[in-house]
């Protein structure tokens, strides 16, 4: 079963980060567990993309 993106949400903006990103937390289902990731991107879509790389990397194939 491939992991699938369930939600997407900003966090509050830091100090630190570039004015223009800011960072979000990336909710994914696998095999009957959840669990997040946290990406910086400028959108929910640029968040979803960044997500969905990471998860390529860690060998698992998202669903569509």
């Amino acid at each position: 079963m491939p992991p699938v993106i369930i939600a997407v949400k900003p966090e509050l903006r830091s100090k630190g980060l570039d004015r223009l990103r800011c960072g979000w937390h990336v909710r994914y289902e696998f095999c009957g567990l959840s669990a997040e990731i946290a990406v910086t991107a400028e959108n929910e879509a640029e968040a979803r993309v960044k997500a969905g790389d990471q998860l390529r990397r860690r060998g698992l194939k998202l669903a569509v």
